[in-house]
């Protein structure tokens, strides 16, 4: 029952919003120009989704967001381990960390561009850069995960695992990684939403191809109608990313006790 009400209490937080949203334009709250109404919303849901345009550009943005979220978890992984192991490594990359998290990573795309326009053609260099923006952006949480998860080892394990005469791979391999696996995982978690509006961003601004450039070109010709739609879809993309990686997680690692 505990589990049923909690459901409904949110249902029912989402059911007011979607009702504000249909209310506020027909009732003169907000101009309908600018926020159509939930319900025509929807409707051109329907139509952007047979937009072969839409498609396309959706291949296009997948492409960059798994380049991206796979190379922060190629680098941030590994990184945060290392670092939750070596003090020295950690007082070394936990400034630089400090420095850039602060920063919106969306507003990396022109300094990138810039510095990658000098030895790349200008298309290839905008792909670059939409690329590790999103990898930058997801870098962070995956390296500040493993880093706490690594670090918060029972020393006692790692001694009698000594004792037993493992050496560091294999202490590595059955001791640090299973420990450090639910905090990795939270952070993929976090990361994934991340990944979201970093693509999206970066393609907003640097204009050409993918969900961002659409949305921004139905922005330009004032159909707000479709501006809504893709917003929306983006939003169900997530959610349903988040939902999915979420029922993987506690089915694959039983074990696990806590949240993701």
């Amino acid at each position: 029952m505990t589990r049923l009400r909690a459901a409904s209490i949110s249902v029912a937080a989402v059911l007011v919003l979607l009702g504000c949203w249909e209310a506020a334009p027909r009732t003169g709250v907000a101009p309908d120009q600018s926020l159509p109404p939930l319900s025509k919303v929807l409707g051109e849901v329907w139509n952007v989704l047979r937009d072969g345009d839409f498609r396309s550009q959706v291949g296009l943005s997948a492409g960059r967001w798994a380049a991206g979220l796979g190379l922060a978890v190629l680098i941030g992984v590994p990184l945060g381990i290392a670092m939750g192991r070596a003090q020295v490594l950690r007082r070394l990359v936990e400034p630089l960390l400090a420095l850039l998290y602060p920063v919106p990573k969306v507003a990396l795309v022109i300094p990138l561009l810039l510095v990658l326009g000098l030895r790349m053609p200008s298309e290839r260099a905008g792909e670059t850069a939409r690329i590790v923006v999103i990898a930058l952006g997801c870098l962070i949480p995956l390296t500040v995960s493993a880093t706490h998860g690594a670090a918060e080892v029972e020393p006692c394990l790692l001694w009698s695992a000594r004792a037993a005469g493992a050496g560091p791979v294999r202490r590595l391999l059955t001791i640090v990684l299973p420990a450090a696996l639910p905090q990795v995982l939270s952070g993929l978690r976090i990361a994934l939403a991340v990944s979201i509006f970093s693509l999206v961003g970066a393609e907003l601004l640097v204009r050409g191809k993918g969900v961002g450039a659409y949305l921004f070109n139905a922005y330009d010709i004032g159909r707000y109608e479709r501006v809504w739609a893709v917003t929306v879809l983006v939003a169900l993309a997530g959610l349903g990313l988040d939902a999915v990686y979420a029922w993987t997680v506690r089915r694959a690692v039983r074990w696990w006790e806590g949240d993701v």
